[in-house]
């Protein structure tokens, strides 16, 4: 337990400070570091917000295949080397994954990946409990019920660029921050993305925020999102976290059709049998390229400006 406390617990947030600092101000990059901030954040054991607007920033998580063909990534189905479209869709994964854990409900385990204030009212709540003789396993349900919505999460920050460097001064040299205090504006789509007022979130959106806010991952998950985590994981029934869905009276007319054609044709069988395989066959890695690219990709590339590849050039 001592080892584990001083040399495997989390760093102080004062290196992690210093660490996406050097992310932030563009000193060091993956390319340079061989590795993310994210990965620093899963390495360390670091608490990992999707508030952290720096995790949906790509090059700051892994380098692009096609400037650095020296870093070599293997996919573990096949030892095949991955794309940078593959990469990207697999960092993307993980994110649309935090997303889906953040809004399960309070657990023991997760007790530490929730906000001060939160954490000290489920403390309180436990503290009652016991006073009042209440049964242990009772009290923890009741902390089932809270959301995280209820109180202000202290590691949400302006998404502005100027903002966060402006942030990150007060916190490294210990000045007094000039937005205590101030309410931050929550992005109404994503319900991630932060502002310290009305026209940091506007310059927000226009930098590029507007294209990405309503596709995965950075939306809020929809029932789409969580079905396809649900199937990618290998969990077989519905989550708690899932709506009900009602029957549809078309699926019975469906397989009633089937069952008449199936008699009819016996090849039908052999041709939804050869399509399963091929599904089958398909690594992790494609799949979530082939969800994202239909969910995403393709959007963005669409709604992408029109001298974009114009200026890129230059």
């Amino acid at each position: 337990p001592v080892v584990k406390l001083f040399f495997l617990s989390p760093p102080p947030s004062e290196i992690y400070n210093v660490v996406r600092g050097l992310f932030l101000r563009q000193i060091i990059g993956s390319p340079q570091s061989g590795f993310g901030l994210g990965d620093y954040l899963i390495w360390t054991g670091s608490q990992i917000s999707p508030h952290e607007s720096m995790l949906y920033e790509y090059e700051v998580n892994f380098p692009d295949m096609h400037e650095y063909p020296n870093h070599a990534f293997l996919d573990e189905e096949n030892l095949e080397l991955l794309t940078s479209d593959q990469i990207r869709a697999r960092h993307d994964l993980s994110l649309l994954m935090l997303r889906r854990q953040w809004n399960m409900p309070w657990t023991p385990q997760s007790h530490t990946s929730f906000q001060k204030p939160f954490r000290q009212a489920v403390k309180n709540l436990l503290c009652c409990a016991h006073r009042y003789g209440m049964p242990f396993d009772i009290a923890i349900y009741m902390n089932t019920f809270l959301s995280r919505d209820w109180w202000p999460d202290e590691r949400a920050e302006c998404w502005l660029y100027e903002c966060q460097l402006d942030k990150l001064q007060e916190v490294l040299y210990e000045e007094e921050s000039k937005s205590s205090g101030k309410p931050l504006i929550l992005c109404k789509g994503c319900k991630i993305a932060c502002a310290c007022s009305k026209k940091h979130m506007k310059n927000i959106h226009h930098e590029g925020h507007r294209r990405m806010c309503h596709t995965p991952p950075m939306r809020v998950p929809t029932k789409e999102d969580l079905d396809f985590c649900s199937q990618y994981l290998g969990e077989h029934g519905e989550s708690a976290h899932e709506p009900e869905v009602e029957e549809d009276d078309t699926e019975q007319v469906v397989e009633v059709e089937e069952d008449i054609e199936e008699e009819a044709d016996g090849d039908w069988e052999s041709v939804g049998s050869d399509e399963e395989q091929q599904e089958e066959q398909e690594t992790k890695t494609a799949l979530a390229l082939k969800y994202f690219e239909s969910k995403a990709y393709k959007m963005l590339r669409r709604e992408e400006h029109a001298f974009a590849n114009y200026y890129a050039d230059d």
